[in-house]
């Protein structure tokens, strides 16, 4: 319950030593004019801390070691917190803001380096009208030979900066691959490749956005779709649907439908007992494959068991 103030000596506030093992807890860490507010070289846990930044020229916690935070509020600096190469920052809970950019520009309200894992606690980028146009909630970048990891499965993240180049999540530096998002509730949409396996970016029925379990099947330019038949839905007149991936479905190409199907070396299947072809062209279609190894398919699971519905795999009334 009690308050450490720095004394702006140009150390931090606070400071877990190498080897050292400390759980700070129930009480207020004010930062100094310059430096870190805190800086854990050590293996740390935040329980219940309220930390506030004294500058926005360093970062207002500095991970050197093995960090745990599960709850508190963590105000100010150039980055909120900011995980070092080969360190470990693990975040369960607690409040971090990030809330005044300077010349340098934002970092992230974390940045890191290392290993990051996030599991809930709120993220917020304050500055509605950040001077640095790269206002950033979550950032990864790479140093040196270390490969960082970040990975997010749940949490709050707030960009309030109004610039396009604003994002929650983001990554730099050759840092590619190294964000996997699998859980949390963002105020703006997350880039497909900073989802982890097997999710995709969904937008909530509240406006803001997420991810969901799923995969795209299609993709007609730069637009990609769960579904076949929503590809071919809502392609326009000469378009090119291209297969991202195997599908089982039936589709139909409507009568007013003038379309080109890429296979792209996938598979689509009709699968069995619909009595429903895989492909019901009325309209006009063009199937090709650019795949380089031309292994484009188009079947149905047909196998002349007795009681079997089975059908055509293609069925044409258009101009195929």
């Amino acid at each position: 319950g009690k308050t450490l103030t720095n004394t702006n000596t140009g150390k931090a506030t606070l400071t877990i030593a190498k080897g050292a093992t400390a759980a700070v807890k129930n009480g207020n860490v004010i930062g100094g004019t310059s430096f870190y507010t805190i800086q854990n070289n050590g293996t740390a846990t935040l329980e219940d801390v309220t930390a506030t930044a004294g500058n926005n020229d360093s970062s207002m916690i500095d991970n050197y070691g093995t960090l745990t935070i599960t709850s508190g509020t963590y105000t100010g600096g150039l980055d909120t917190a900011k995980n070092e190469p080969n360190a470990k920052l693990t975040i369960t809970g607690g409040t971090f803001t990030l809330t005044k950019g300077n010349s340098k520009g934002f970092t992230g309200v974390v940045f890191n380096y290392g290993e990051l894992t996030i599991s809930g606690g709120d993220f917020i980028q304050s500055d509605k009208s950040a001077p640095y146009a790269q206002a950033q909630v979550i950032h990864t970048d790479k140093s040196g030979s270390t490969v960082p990891s970040t990975v997010i499965s749940g949490g709050t993240f707030k960009n309030l900066c109004s610039k396009t180049t604003a994002w929650t999540v983001r990554e730099t530096n050759a840092a590619n691959g190294a964000t996997k998002v699998s859980g949390g509730t963002f105020n703006k949409s997350i880039t497909e490749g900073y989802c982890a396996d097997g999710f995709i970016p969904t937008k909530n029925a509240d406006g803001t956005y997420g991810v969901k379990e799923g995969h795209y099947v299609a993709q007609v330019g730069s637009k990609k779709y769960e579904t076949l038949a929503d590809a071919i839905r809502l392609a326009t007149k000469g378009k090119t649907i291209q297969l991202l991936s195997d599908a089982t479905e039936n589709i139909t190409i409507a009568a007013n439908k003038q379309i080109t199907l890429d296979l792209n070396g996938h598979t689509l299947n009709g699968g069995t007992g619909t009595a429903k072809a895989t492909i019901l062209n009325e309209g006009t279609v063009t199937i090709t494959d650019t795949s380089a190894g031309k292994t484009g398919t188009i079947k149905r699971d047909d196998q002349g068991i007795e009681g079997e519905t089975s059908y055509y795999v293609i069925k044409n009334i258009g101009t195929m």
